[in-house]
Formats: C-alpha cells, sequence, structure tokens
C-alpha cells in the first residue's frame, strides 16, 4: 500500500484491462474496419451509433442519472437500451441511402434486433452486452475469415471471465449475452 490506497492485484489490473478490450464502444468499430477494410464505413457505424450512445451515457453519468459509464446497475439498463435502439434503427436507415452493402445493413439491424432481446431480457437479467457483441461480433468475423476463431474465441473467453472476475454479471447473464449475440449476427 502506498499512498494510504491499496495497490491493484496484477490479476484485477488484467481483468480490467480485458473488460477495456471487449467493451462494444471499441469492439464494432475495429470489426466494421475488418470486415469492410472501409474507414468510411467504420466511421458512419461510430457516428451513428457509437458517438452518440457514448454522448447519451456521458451525459447519464455527469447528471447522476447513471451509476457508471457500463451502465452496471440493473435498472438503470433499460435506458441504455432504449437510447440504442432508435440510434441503430436511424443507422440502418443511413446505411440504406448511402447505398451501403447489404450485409452491412443486415447487420446493423441484427443489432437492433440485438439490443431489442436486451431490453426484452432486461425485466429477468441484466445481460451482459459485452458478451452480445464480443459474440456478434465473433460470429460475423467468422463468415467472413474462417480462421478468425482461432483468434476471437480465445478473446471472447477471455472477456467472459473478466466480467465475471470483476462481478459485473453471473454466469447466466454471460451465457445469455453470448446467445442473443451468437443468433442475431447468424440472422445477419
Amino acid at each position: 500500500m502506498e499512498d494510504g490506497r491499496p495497490r491493484l492485484s496484477s490479476t484485477i489490473a488484467l481483468a480490467r484491462a480485458l473488460s477495456i478490450l471487449g467493451h462494444p464502444f471499441l469492439l464494432i468499430p475495429l470489426t466494421i474496419a475488418a470486415l469492410t477494410g472501409s474507414l468510411f464505413w467504420t466511421a458512419v457505424i461510430a457516428a451513428s451509433t457509437t458517438v452518440p450512445l457514448l454522448a447519451v451515457i456521458a451525459r447519464k453519468v455527469r447528471r447522476g442519472a447513471w451509476s457508471d459509464f457500463d451502465v452496471s446497475r440493473h435498472e438503470q439498463r433499460a435506458g441504455l437500451y432504449y437510447a440504442g435502439i432508435p440510434l441503430l434503427a436511424v443507422c440502418v436507415v443511413l446505411l440504406y441511402f448511402l447505398g451501403a452493402p447489404a450485409g452491412m445493413i443486415r447487420g446493423a439491424a441484427a443489432g437492433a434486433a440485438m439490443f431489442l432481446a436486451g431490453l426484452l431480457g432486461n425485466r429477468f437479467l441484466k445481460i451482459s452486452m459485452h458478451m452480445m457483441f464480443a459474440a456478434f461480433c465473433t460470429v460475423a468475423l467468422s463468415r467472413e475469415y474462417p480462421w478468425s476463431p482461432a483468434a476471437t474465441l480465445p478473446l471472447l473467453a477471455a472477456i467472459a471471465w473478466s466480467r465475471r472476475y470483476l462481478d459485473r454479471h453471473t454466469w447466466a447473464e454471460i451465457a445469455v449475452g453470448i446467445v442473443i449475440g451468437s443468433v442475431c449476427a447468424l440472422a445477419a
């Protein structure tokens, strides 16, 4: 202990780092870039979904309506879904009018469906959004790059471990997130 503060254990530091690396705001743009090879489409997705949702979260946290940037409290999570669903719907329309590939439009629509499933399931569980998006990205990448599960499945497992180790979610909330994300990605 230095300066009166306990040091973080290396395991907690690793779990936090994995949780940050597995954050949807990082995974989605990286996945879009990997799938399209286009900074334009990555920027369109980020500008229409990630940036506005990050602004909503920052505003709610600043005002004290939400506890943190992960919107970790179960009773606050529905508000995140309510903000995300319309953003994803607008993103689908924007992609359509910009002439995006059909797969990208289906992917954004599947993202909206994933948020809707999360909202419906939120009555019973605080479903892990990290895991929904990590599973979605894992499946999407595997469809384009069949070799990618060799890298993405260990990352998916590491993110799941981090979310559980940090006590952000139960194993049930993690498993349901993986199922929802995988099914939505397969439907896209």
